[in-house]
């Protein structure tokens, strides 16, 4: 196994002692997303971020190739796939999740769930760590992906009617960060993370390797 491949296989128990979940997050695992007017239970766990529990899902290379941005426990990391180092880039009250790079590497989308009630974008300038929010009010949003311009982003949402939809939206940030609520946390190299959600691949960007759940 490669060094990439073993730092996104690792065990949960492993993982439970090394990413505990910021906060009382049990609300995430019982909430009923109420904006959501069909599928119950299934469309749940298929569209939306596993339990606060899981270990490392939804892997995304930066465009640059040499790091990989992964959620786990609420909280986006960032790995270095030289180094094997993994470093904690978006934490706070919300449980964050399916980052992803824009083109150049300049931002990182991704969502925040505030504890089974809604799910929000938002989106974090990598040179900063400022944070702003996207999307705001009662409904869904999720699976967001920038164009390949980097000016636009696609996701997917509950508006108006609490059915599925998919939105394309310009990126703009005008509003301030988002709060930051805990310390910056750092996995070192040969740290094992367990993934409970299979199938999650990103190509690297220059095409030579590939980072996945298994």
């Amino acid at each position: 196994m490669t060094r990439l491949g073993s730092l996104l296989t690792i065990t949960a128990i492993s993982s439970a002692a090394l990413f505990p979940p910021p906060g009382d997050l049990s609300a995430q695992r019982r909430g009923t997303y109420p904006a959501s007017a069909h599928g119950g239970n299934y469309m749940h766990n298929f569209y939306f971020p596993p339990a606060p529990s899981s270990s490392p899902w939804y892997p995304s290379w930066h465009p640059g190739g040499g790091h990989v941005a992964a959620a786990m426990s609420g909280s986006l990391w960032e790995v270095d796939v030289v180094t094997g180092v993994a470093t904690e880039i978006v934490y706070g009250p919300d449980y964050y999740s399916s980052p992803d790079y824009s083109p150049d590497g300049a931002w990182l989308v991704y969502t925040a769930d505030d504890g089974g009630g809604t799910i929000d974008l938002e989106v974090m300038n990598t040179a900063t760590g400022e944070r702003t929010r996207l999307t705001e009010g009662e409904h869904i949003h999720t699976d967001p992906r920038f164009s390949p311009s980097g000016d636009r982003i696609a996701f997917v949402s509950t508006a108006p009617s609490g059915y599925f939809n998919v939105y394309i939206r310009p990126l703009r940030t005008a509003a301030g960060p988002a709060p930051r609520s805990r310390s910056r946390r750092t996995i070192p190299s040969g740290a094992t993370v367990s993934t409970s959600a299979p199938g999650t691949c990103t190509s690297h960007p220059h095409g030579s390797r590939a980072a996945t759940n298994s």
